[in-house]
């Protein structure tokens, strides 16, 4: 029984490890172009939204997210949204003519 849950808990360490190592090397904070070994390049883009409170965050996370091209949004209080997109199918421009930045604008601030 000792031994089974030594290869168990040794199996989750190495499972862990991998996985941090895979984000850790995935993760862009330059707002440069990532290459992650495929043919596409995914880039971040930092946008300043004009929302009245960050209870709108989800809002504008799900329309961007209907964009194709857009792989994450993720939102920094208060305002904040880092965008990152396939640099092959969307464009910057694209994504800042996106309907509901009419509603609340944005600007680019990276």
């Amino acid at each position: 029984m000792k031994k089974y849950i030594f290869i168990v808990a040794a199996a989750l360490v190495i499972g862990i490890a991998i996985i941090g190592y895979v984000i850790g090397n995935n993760t862009n904070t330059s707002g440069s172009t990532i290459n992650n070994g495929s043919k596409s390049q995914t880039a971040k883009l930092t946008l300043e939204v004009s929302i009245p409170c960050s209870g709108h965050a989800g809002l504008i996370e799900s329309e961007m997210q209907k964009l194709e091209g857009i792989e994450n949004v993720s939102f920094r209080a208060p305002n904040l949204f880092d965008v990152y997109y396939n640099s092959d199918k969307i464009s910057k421009e694209n994504i800042l003519s996106t309907g509901i930045f009419k509603e609340y604008p944005a600007k680019i601030v990276n």
